[in-house]
């Protein structure tokens, strides 16, 4: 008979955030290093944009004068070249959150506005249980 001894499992509080929120461990792990306590709104909507969830968002060249129209019309500037897909994320995301329908980009617009929710309230519990909450 075999025996195998194995250290008692501990659960981690970046391991049940992402198992809360249903985000991968590359997201969490991305917001677990790159998220600071003096982060603007800038930033915020950068390190969004990395969530793991929207790796397989492109930017199609259909897509990029619309893209090119809505960049100036976001509340919150967008510093990456409209070529890069976090751009593309961080803009629908801001246009999802005025309510404003594109055609083109339709479906990545509504896998942003459907792990939109999801991805904030992950954001803020990592926020709330980190070491730079006030306590």
């Amino acid at each position: 008979m075999l025996t195998v001894l194995l250290d008692p499992m501990q659960v981690t509080d970046l391991g049940r955030i992402a198992s809360h929120y249903y985000v991968t461990h590359h997201t969490i792990a991305t917001y677990n290093e790159h998220l600071k306590p003096t982060m603007g709104d800038i930033e915020l909507l950068r390190l969004f944009a990395l969530s793991d969830e929207f790796k397989y968002i492109i930017v199609r060249e259909e897509e990029k004068l619309e893209l090119a129209k809505l960049i100036d019309r976001v509340p919150i500037p967008v510093k990456e070249a409209l070529d890069e897909p976090t751009a593309k994320i961080n803009i629908l995301l801001q246009v999802s959150c005025v309510f404003v329908s594109l055609l083109t980009s339709y479906t990545a617009q509504s896998r942003v506005q459907a792990d939109a929710g999801q991805l904030w309230l992950c954001f803020y519990e990592k926020s709330v249980t980190s070491v730079y909450s006030v306590q």
